[in-house]
């Protein structure tokens, strides 16, 4: 019982992940990004841009400043222009990378906050609020959630075919399929 870190109740399965998630999802920050339109085969794989326009999404990941990875620090200081964007790494350029900062670095830092967000967000809206998210964007597909909900300035086909890009994000969809609206009605209120 005095081992460091001892718990008596286990850790949230997949607990970064749905952090990783939500951060996409429903963040606090409004951030103004480049959503490209896609036209798209009968699979639903992008073929090639047809337009593009402005979009805001409420984010605490982000991509930004030629593809690395940033995360809104509620709790920290306003440095300049940028508000309280952190960025995970100077090397994180990968998706994969910045997963694996965000899971062993950044989320037992804000990890309180974070929790505390979500709680009162579902407490204020409902989780059949989430769940109409959720579900909209499995209606809509993966690669509708890479251009609409993560890329900034990259259109998804590029995006998803780009070093280990693919296999992360197909780990998230995955997770958002299958466990996301369950994890969400799960969480600890």
């Amino acid at each position: 019982m005095k081992q460091k870190d001892f718990k008596l109740k286990p850790e949230m399965q997949n607990e970064a992940e749905l952090y990783w998630i939500c951060g996409n999802l429903f963040g606090w920050q409004e951030v103004k990004e480049t959503k490209y339109i896609m036209e798209k085969d009968n699979n639903g794989s992008p073929i090639k841009i047809q337009s593009e326009e402005e979009v805001e999404h409420a984010k605490y990941i982000r991509i930004m400043n030629k593809g690395k990875y940033y995360f809104w620090n509620e709790d920290g200081k306003s440095k300049g222009t940028d508000g309280k964007w952190v960025e995970f790494d100077k090397n994180a350029m990968r998706r994969d990378q910045a997963f694996n900062l965000f899971k062993t670095m950044i989320l037992p830092q804000i990890k309180n906050t974070l929790h505390e967000k979500i709680k009162k967000d579902i407490q204020n809206r409902g989780k059949g609020y989430y769940d109409g998210i959720i579900d909209n964007i499995i209606a809509n597909g993966k690669f509708d959630y890479i251009d609409q909900i993560i890329c900034a300035n990259k259109n998804s086909l590029t995006f998803y075919k780009q070093g280990n890009e693919g296999e992360r994000l197909d780990e998230e969809w995955t997770y958002i399929e299958k466990q996301l609206k369950n994890a969400l009605g799960n969480f600890k209120i």
